[in-house]
């Protein structure tokens, strides 16, 4: 059975992702190149490894915990970190949607990510394995940071107030850095 890296993720609406593409656009020399096309801003909810034989399975399970939700009102407080990001506040739906979303896939999961199930045209940096076969231990629930990455530039940190609202959930093939390259499902949350 042949196993995929994915990323389940809230995609930010047209503004936020304008702004994320243009602050990476700044940055000469970054890896990650983010557009709208095949490297999506984006708000990880889960990480991991799935059978690609499942993907039925897990996107009946992420419409169905999207269904339980409205768009999530969320706001980004600072740009910048150890690495270039949004740094979205954590809300309680976030949390809530976070949790749900790792819970009902957890018999799908495995955590054993190599470098063929990810979409890359370049090799897969030890971090990126790190985030996959971590995820469910290491960066989720209490340990849960809900970000935007915007690349791997360092930047000085600046306390911004961004608010937007986010209502799509996508199931994504996952390249190098932790990108989200592929959209293998759409479920938007209700309005």
């Amino acid at each position: 059975m042949a196993k995929i890296a994915i990323d389940i993720a809230l995609l930010p609406p047209e503004e936020i992702m304008d702004k994320a593409i243009e602050i990476n656009r700044s940055f000469e020399s970054d890896p990650i190149r983010l557009n709208k096309k095949n490297c999506l801003p984006h708000i990880s909810l889960f990480m991991g490894v799935v059978d690609e034989e499942e993907l039925g399975r897990v996107s009946e399970i992420v419409e169905r915990v999207a269904s339980g939700f409205s768009a999530l009102d969320l706001e980004i407080s600072k740009l910048g970190n150890e690495r270039c990001w949004f740094d979205i506040k954590k809300s309680s739906e976030l949390q809530k949607l976070h949790e749900r979303v790792m819970a009902d896939l957890d018999p799908y999961l495995t955590k054993s990510a190599t470098s063929t199930m990810f979409i890359s045209s370049s090799e897969i940096s030890e971090s990126t394995f790190f985030w996959v076969n971590n995820f469910k231990d290491k960066l989720s629930f209490e340990n849960y940071y809900p970000h935007i990455t915007l690349g791997k530039t360092k930047i000085a940190k600046k306390v911004v107030d961004i608010k937007f609202q986010a209502s799509k959930v996508a199931i994504c093939h996952m390249g190098n850095n932790g990108t989200c390259r592929k959209v293998l499902y759409l479920v938007e949350l209700s309005k």
